[in-house]
């Protein structure tokens, strides 16, 4: 069974118990009051947009995480490939973008020892994969960034605010040892909304 999302306006703690066969019919899929009395958790039972409305539901979002669909997001060339990661994904109105280091697209560390240098390649690759995925730099919420050197932190501060706007996005920021090489001195992760979603806000 799927597990649609919690009926809005209430909570619970218990949960619709699994459909056997034969059992189909143990929360009538037309009748949202059972599964209120069976946990709160609406099962995709096969509801089509025109049905979710006829119970009142105007989009099938609003149960909480019916209909979200996660789609990978592409880049072309993809240095990350050969590798078998993917540079993110895209689930609902959210974009979770892989850590971007200072490659090009040959996959070619750029900036050897030269940390300005590959915090703007990280950026560039970052704000790429992010107009992928349907969003930009604008409407990063969350990053974790990964330093060689601590001592670059006043660096990161001033990077802030070339790169992102107010209000800036939550972040974290960690040394660490070594990067996937140990040539590289900086990689970024990040957690965006898409541009329709932001539009809403």
């Amino acid at each position: 069974m799927k597990l649609v999302g919690k009926c809005p306006g209430r909570a619970w703690t218990t949960r619709i118990p699994r459909l056997e066969p034969g059992n189909e019919k143990t929360i009538p899929r037309h009748d949202p009051v059972n599964a209120y009395t069976m946990g709160g958790i609406v099962h995709d039972a096969g509801l089509t947009p025109e049905e979710f409305k006829k119970i009142g539901v105007k989009n099938a979002s609003d149960w909480g995480g019916t209909g979200m669909k996660i789609q990978k997001i592409t880049i072309d060339p993809d240095p990350y490939e050969p590798f078998r990661l993917a540079q993110g994904y895209r689930a609902g109105e959210l974009l979770f973008i892989s850590g971007q280091a200072a490659i090009d697209e040959n996959g070619e560390i750029v900036g050897v020892g030269n940390f300005d240098a590959q915090a703007e390649q990280v950026f560039t690759n970052l704000e790429r994969v992010l107009r992928a995925g349907g969003s930009s730099l604008a409407n990063v919420i969350k990053v974790t960034i990964f330093l060689r050197d601590m001592a670059n932190f006043s660096k990161i501060v001033e990077l802030r605010g070339r790169y992102f706007t107010p209000p800036y996005p939550a972040d974290t920021i960690v040394e660490v040892t070594s990067l996937y090489t140990p040539e590289a001195l900086i990689e970024i992760e990040a957690i965006a909304v898409v541009d329709e979603a932001a539009e809403r806000m």
